[in-house]
């Protein structure tokens, strides 16, 4: 019997002394470590398994007990930091949570939570939610509200003239003997598009179409090229919207 010939297999070896730490990453150096299971960088430069786990009601049942509700969400802020029944529990000292009431739902379009540390601030996700954990009274939400204690009123409104004007007919066929400059609402499509007549060529063109929302201090909150949605006018925007231009009032 003939076997063929194996070409020998060149083995090598390498010894890392110096452990470099946890880092996950597409590239890593030379002593480090991509992932890691059952080990800590506690002793760096030396690796070691991790201790032994324990539970933390352990030494302090009277703040978060497992048995009877458990954490949405865990981080790191210069020490354990969690969510449980949509309690924010921070700063473990002597024996004791700090604790914050940032008015997070518990409802499943807000489920599941994430914690994202932020310099000396956690914001929760999706309630989209702050705290600053230096300062307790830092605290409320990343996204800006506006809710007008007065009637306002809502125009459609032309930009490049900066004035309101007055919709002719909202119809799916053309106005009869339209003037120049009319305005009118063509329905006759999927989605509804703003015409202005032109007299000189005898034609409709479409207009990009604009409303102005005045209300007391209503621009105080927001900025150009913020994107909105806005309900009680009527007619409730059901994806956001983008600010074209904005005033103190409107």
């Amino acid at each position: 019997m003939i076997f063929s010939k194996l070409n020998r297999i060149p083995v090598s070896r390498s010894v890392i002394s110096t452990f470099k730490g946890y880092n996950h990453n597409l590239r890593i150096g030379t002593g480090e470590f991509y992932d890691m299971k059952n080990m800590t960088g506690d002793y760096y430069p030396v690796l070691s398994p991790r201790g032994l786990r324990r539970r933390d009601d352990a030494r302090n049942p009277a703040v978060w007990n497992p048995t009877k509700s458990k954490p949405q969400a865990m981080t790191d802020m210069d020490g354990l930091c969690f969510l449980s029944d949509g309690i924010l529990y921070y700063g473990y000292q002597s024996g004791v949570y700090q604790s914050v009431d940032l008015g997070l739902s518990m409802e499943d379009a807000y489920t599941p939570k994430k914690l994202v540390k932020f310099g000396s601030y956690i914001i929760v996700l999706p309630d989209k939610k702050y705290f600053n954990t230096m300062d307790i009274e830092d605290q409320g939400s990343i996204e800006a509200n506006f809710t007008s204690t007065e009637e306002g009123s809502v125009f459609p409104y032309d930009l490049k003239d900066s004035e309101s004007f007055l919709i002719g007919s909202w119809s799916d066929t053309q106005p009869e003997d339209p003037n120049d400059g009319d305005y009118w609402v063509d329905t006759s499509g999927k989605v509804d598009v703003l015409m202005q007549y032109s007299s000189a060529s005898g034609t409709w063109s479409a207009r990009i179409s604009y409303l102005q929302l005045y209300a007391e201090g209503i621009g105080n909150a927001f900025s150009a090229d913020d994107w909105v949605k806005v309900a009680g006018i009527g007619f409730p925007t059901e994806n956001a919207v983008k600010i074209a231009a904005i005033e103190e009032n409107k």
